[in-house]
């Protein structure tokens, strides 16, 4: 009886199998912060002119908690079934990350710049190319604003991911506008990171 007491007891302590849970996985540089960051966006927007397009962007860091973004790239658009257009855009954006310093102090991620943000961002769009199904094409004038946006952007490892939603700068805009795509603009942007 005494050696099956034993057994009981001393196996468990000397056995290989023992259950170890799965480890979460963890970016190792999420605290890390690149001065020079490139991408490659694919952005979704509604707004006059928006659609899916593809850019190239780069932000660079002025001060932590500022940026200077410049991306561009061609936005392809539907306006309604019989219309289809594509056009050019570029914008520059300073952005200010509001929370930055909060998440770092909580220790929660901020990999180059995961945080929420203000931003200022003029922008200028080429004149668009639109191409009617029953033939005619029509060309809309370039046109260049700016937009004052709020957002959050998120990065893990490679893969980029932003959300915003911004309104046109007070001006002359107001008072010519007919649409709220006019004035109002909105969007998901996926990415990656080189």
């Amino acid at each position: 009886m005494r050696p099956i007491l034993a057994l009981i007891l001393f196996c468990p302590l000397f056995s290989s199998a023992q259950y170890e849970p799965p480890q979460k996985e963890e970016d190792h540089l999420r605290m890390e912060i690149n001065n020079q960051i490139f991408r490659l966006l694919i952005p979704i927007t509604v707004e006059r002119f928006g659609g899916i397009g593809l850019q190239a962007s780069y932000e660079h860091v002025i001060r932590k908690p500022f940026t200077f973004v410049i991306k561009g790239g061609p936005t392809f658009y539907a306006e309604d079934p019989d219309v289809f257009g594509i056009n050019g855009r570029i914008a520059g954006e300073v952005r200010y990350y509001f929370n930055l310093f909060h998440r770092i102090k909580k220790d929660k991620t901020v990999k180059n710049f995961t945080a929420g943000y203000l931003s200022i961002e003029p922008f200028a769009v080429t004149g668009s190319y639109q191409f009617l199904r029953k033939g005619d094409i029509y060309e809309p004038p370039p046109e260049s604003g700016a937009f004052i946006n709020i957002g959050y952007q998120w990065q893990f490892k490679r893969s980029y991911a932003n959300i915003f939603f911004g309104t046109r700068f007070p001006g002359k805009v107001y008072s010519e506008s007919v649409d709220a795509t006019d004035l109002l603009h909105a969007g998901l942007v996926i990415g990656k990171v080189f």
